[in-house]
């Protein structure tokens, strides 16, 4: 069983708790895509630092700058590949 990436936990815990909250707006203010962020949820796309540290700084500390590296099995595959 997966478990919910932090980011998508941080963007459902903030709709619930501001029903204008919209993931359009909230890319927006990154700068972003919300299909890219979606991506990102999903584990099929991995942002940039650039954009992780924006990422980190938009959702108040609630997700770290680690969430969005890759897993550390893939990481050491593609190195000594």
């Amino acid at each position: 069983m997966r478990t919910m990436h932090p980011l998508r936990k941080f963007l459902t815990d903030k709709k619930s708790q501001d029903k204008k909250f919209t993931l359009k707006r909230f890319a927006a203010r990154i700068p972003t895509s919300p299909v890219y962020l979606m991506h990102i949820m999903a584990g099929r796309a991995q942002p940039s630092l650039k954009l992780a540290s924006r990422l980190v700084a938009e959702c108040e500390g609630q997700v770290a700058f680690e969430d969005f590296l890759p897993p550390k099995d893939k990481f050491v595959s593609q190195v000594t590949e």
